[in-house]
C-alpha cells in the first residue's frame, strides 16, 4: 500500500480510512504522491473558480466563502495562510508538477515521456491542455527534487 497522506485529508485521514479525495474510503485513485498533488491542485482551482462564479451571481454563502478563501491554495487541506493569487498558485503548481515526476522513458529514450495536463471548464466546454516534459536524463528536474521551487 502507498505510504503518503492525501493532501486533502492529511495524516488524520488514515485513521478514518480517507486515503484519497478522489476514491472511496480505503482506496486510492492517485498512483503517486505527485499525482495526488497535481489532482488536488486542479480541484482547488476548480472549487475556487466555482465559489467566485457563485459569489458574482449573488449567492450569499458563496460570497462569504469568497471572503474566507482568497487563494486556491487555502482550499481542501491547503495552506490556510496562502496569499498567492490564482495565477501565482497555478504557475507554482505547474512547476512543482513537472519537477515531482521521475524520468519516464518515451519512444525516444533520449527524452522524458511524462505528460503534465490541466483542464478548465468554460462556457463553451472543457479546455484541456497538456505538455510533455521532454528533458534528457542528465538534465531532468527530478535531480532537484530535494529543493522546493515554489
Amino acid at each position: 500500500m502507498s505510504t503518503w497522506d492525501c493532501e486533502a485529508y492529511g495524516p488524520d485521514g488514515r485513521a478514518v480510512d480517507a486515503l484519497c479525495f478522489f476514491a472511496e474510503p480505503g482506496e486510492r485513485s492517485c498512483g503517486t504522491q505527485g499525482e495526488c498533488r497535481t489532482r488536488l491542485a486542479s480541484e482547488r482551482v476548480r472549487v475556487f473558480d466555482r465559489i467566485r462564479e457563485l459569489a458574482d451571481a449573488g449567492d450569499p454563502a458563496a460570497a462569504y466563502l469568497a471572503g474566507e478563501f482568497t487563494s486556491p491554495g487555502q482550499i481542501l487541506g491547503g495552506d490556510a495562510d496562502a496569499a498567492e493569487t490564482r495565477e501565482e498558485y497555478i504557475a507554482r503548481v505547474r512547476r512543482q508538477s513537472m519537477r515531482d515526476h521521475p524520468f519516464e522513458p518515451s519512444d525516444d529514450p533520449r527524452y522524458c515521456g511524462h505528460w503534465s495536463g490541466s483542464s478548465r471548464t468554460t462556457e463553451s466546454g472543457t479546455l484541456s491542455l497538456s505538455s510533455q516534459c521532454g528533458y534528457p536524463p542528465d538534465m531532468h528536474p527530478s535531480a532537484a527534487n530535494n529543493q522546493d521551487i515554489g
